[in-house]
C-alpha cells in the first residue's frame, strides 16, 4: 500500500469480514471495488467501497449498476437492502448453478434484456430453454428489462 501509483482495489474474496478490514485500513488511501456477485452491496457500501462489480449492468444499466450504486452510496441502505432482495433469487440462482458459467448467464440475461450478444465461444455454451425460462422469470421478479 505505499506504492503512490496504486490507487484503488479490486476485491473479489468474497469474504465480508476481509473486505471490511480492508475498507478499515485504506480507504482514505485506495478507491475499493467489491467483486461479489451475490451483491452483499448494502454491507459492502456501509463498509466503505466505492463501486462494485456484476454481470447486470451489461443486462440492464440504469436497474443494477446504477441504481444500487447511487442509493448505496448516498447512504440510503434501506433502499439498497430492498432493492438486493429483488435481485437475490436471482444471484442465487446464477451461482449456484456450477455447470453453468456467469458469462453464460450474464450473456443470457442481456439476450432476454433485449441486447444482442451474438454467438457463443467455446467452451462456453447456451443456457437450457428451462434455465432461460427461469432467468426471464427471475428478471420479471426483481422488475428488470424483459423484451
Amino acid at each position: 500500500m505505499e506504492i503512490e501509483k496504486i490507487i484503488a482495489w479490486k476485491e473479489d474474496w468474497m469474504d465480508f469480514g476481509g473486505l471490511r478490514e480492508l475498507c478499515y485500513r485504506f480507504r482514505d488511501r485506495l478507491m475499493i471495488n467489491a467483486n461479489t456477485y451475490k451483491i452483499m452491496i448494502p454491507l459492502d457500501y456501509q463498509a466503505g467501497i466505492a463501486g462494485y462489480n456484476s454481470f447486470l449492468p451489461n443486462v440492464d444499466p440504469t436497474f443494477a449498476a446504477l441504481q444500487m450504486h447511487n442509493i448505496a452510496s448516498n447512504g440510503d441502505f434501506q433502499r439498497a437492502q430492498e432493492l438486493f432482495v429483488k435481485t437475490i433469487d436471482m444471484y442465487n440462482y446464477v451461482t449456484g448453478r456450477g455447470s453453468t458459467s456467469i458469462i453464460e448467464f450474464g450473456k443470457e440475461t442481456a439476450r432476454i434484456a433485449g441486447r444482442p450478444m451474438g454467438s457463443e465461444r467455446l467452451p462456453h455454451k447456451r443456457p437450457w430453454p428451462s434455465v432461460r425460462a427461469k432467468l426471464r422469470e427471475f428478471m420479471l421478479q426483481a422488475g428488470m428489462t424483459v423484451k
